[in-house]
């Protein structure tokens, strides 16, 4: 099972928004430029992330490419690297955010606070081995 065809269409319609942005608004504070992103374009590629988290690392590049290519255009922050540029609009990368979303939702499951599953610890603890067997030779 992949979600190839899901991540990409939410990395078009992340990039046509990034696009809307940078030609109707020449930004002119970091704050707007920031709120921007994780109002209109972070939502889209963040969507329902714990069903289909890429496990190939060029669908994880296209997906952080976003936001790079987002940032880059900053007139005022291209010349900084990336990890820069998200230091100082206050971001974080992508995949982080997925990884943290993910171990919340592992915790609300191991602890029974997910209201539409109820598991045992050791099929919790079966069903995310099999997961990790699967990222690692997929």
């Amino acid at each position: 099972m992949t979600f190839k065809e899901q991540i990409c269409t939410g990395i078009t319609k992340a990039q046509q928004r990034v696009g809307v942005f940078f030609r109707g608004l020449a930004p002119r504070s970091f704050d707007i430029v920031r709120k921007t992103f994780t109002t209109y374009i972070r939502p889209i590629l963040e969507y329902n992330s714990n069903v289909w988290n890429p496990s190939h690392k060029y669908l994880i590049d296209q997906l952080e490419n976003v936001q790079r290519r987002f940032t880059k255009r900053v007139t005022t922050l291209k010349n900084y690297s990336y990890l820069e540029r998200l230091a100082i609009l206050v971001l974080e990368p992508l995949e982080l955010r997925r990884l943290r979303c993910d171990l919340i939702q592992y915790c609300k499951i191991f602890n029974n606070s997910t209201p539409l599953i109820r598991l045992t610890t050791s099929l919790f603890i079966n069903l995310l081995s099999h997961l990790v067997h699967l990222h690692h030779f997929s």
